[in-house]
């Protein structure tokens, strides 16, 4: 498993904010938008294209805490992206 501890600018392209874990699985993911927009989240493996109107909002100002100790969830990383016109910064740690 890889350490992540970043800061990301998302646009309107669907970017990898949490890479797939290699070797082990995330046990803490931390994402917050410390950006003016609101960004969309994919947690879930699947080949359906992420949008605003299907990921997960996570508004300006607002943060996702994951604690995986006991049964890891998101095993297929996380994407992000804004609406269209849209930017906004994330924090982004996991381990």
């Amino acid at each position: 498993m890889g350490l992540v501890h970043t800061s990301s600018t998302v646009g309107t392209s669907v970017v990898t904010v949490v890479p797939v874990a290699t070797g082990g699985e995330y046990n803490f993911i931390a994402i917050a938008n410390n950006g003016s927009g609101t960004v969309y989240l994919k947690m879930v493996p699947s080949t359906v294209t992420l949008t605003a109107s299907n990921g997960v909002p996570l508004a300006s100002g607002a943060s996702l805490l994951l604690d995986q100790d006991v049964t890891p969830i998101l095993v297929a990383g996380v994407s992000a992206v804004c609406d269209t016109g849209a930017t906004t910064t994330i924090a982004v740690q996991a381990y």
